[in-house]
């Protein structure tokens, strides 16, 4: 049986569920010309009613979310890893990035969340603390992120005047987090994350090195080592062939795209030496992945 795609969540198309014991609330924000905005709010809203067990997901979505739990616990899911998330956590999605999370059985969550992009985000998230490897952060006051996430769900109209109100919550929000942040070289984590933004949008349409990503935050390569040892468990090179790879599996979960096409959208030319680092990576050839895949989904 083919496995289904994961496509992008389309946040227009969801329903609220006003009823006070099951208090479920979704909003939708439109913006014109948003392609040059630093900071925008695309979405927001409330799930208070709890829900033994249940899993969102998994979704894909083309902007940042943060959740921010207000009640309950559970477990968020990311790249392959697991996170255990409880009241007075946050915990951030990326955007085109596939995720899941789930209601404990026993004590499940409710959350406020807020939906947003821009091109000022990589660096704001960076100052409050989230990294590629570090998704889910403490609230460092309680009531203050409860007063702002929930004006933020709060404000259902679409228009102008309401985007500020909401910019000026998320905000406050941001400002909370990164006076939270301990942030003894600001620049190391800055660069760190447009790195990796960089890495991930070019990895794979593009041969690009170390030295191209360097040159791309402004920084020396032996500089961008030394940031990415004090901020990541993997090298600059090991990223690449991780972005590369995870691109590589979905093609092979989700299409009937040939190895070569395959081996050409990840990012080589060569399919011979693709599916060499494949195999020395996840012990298989990209076919037997395929394969094992498609069996475990029946």
């Amino acid at each position: 049986m083919k496995k289904a795609t994961v496509k992008l969540t389309n946040i227009l198309n969801r329903q609220d569920h006003p009823d006070e014991d099951q208090l479920l609330i979704y909003n939708a924000y439109t913006t014109e010309d948003i392609s040059s905005k630093s900071l925008y709010v695309c979405q927001s809203g409330i799930k208070k009613w709890r829900s033994p067990g249940w899993i969102s997901g998994p979704a894909m979505y083309d902007h940042y979310i943060i959740h921010y739990l207000i009640g309950g616990e559970g477990t968020y899911r990311c790249r392959g890893q697991q996170y255990p998330i409880q009241a007075g956590d946050l915990f951030l999605i990326e955007p085109y990035t596939e995720v899941s999370y789930r209601a404990d059985v026993e004590n499940p969550y409710q959350y406020y969340w807020v939906g947003f992009n821009g091109i000022a985000c990589h660096e704001l998230l960076s100052c409050c603390g989230f990294t590629e490897s570090k998704l889910v952060l403490s609230a460092p006051d309680h009531q203050l992120m409860t007063e702002h996430m929930s004006a933020i769900a709060s404000l259902r109209s679409n228009t102008m005047a309401t985007q500020l109100e909401l910019l000026g919550h998320l905000y406050q929000i941001f400002s909370s987090l990164v006076q939270q942040e301990k942030q003894p070289d600001h620049c190391s984590s800055r660069y760190y994350y447009d790195a990796v933004a960089y890495i991930r949008d070019n990895a794979c349409a593009a041969q690009i090195t170390a030295e191209d990503v360097a040159t791309h935050v402004g920084i020396e390569r032996s500089h961008l080592y030394r940031i990415f040892k004090e901020n990541s468990p993997i090298t600059v090179k090991e990223m690449i062939l991780a972005v590369r790879m995870e691109k590589a599996k979905l093609f092979l979960n989700n299409t009937d795209q040939s190895i070569e096409y395959i081996a050409n959208c990840s990012g080589y030319k060569n399919v011979s030496h693709f599916c060499q680092l494949f195999r020395r990576l996840e012990g298989i050839s990209p076919h037997q992945y395929r394969v094992k895949e498609r069996d475990r989904t029946i």
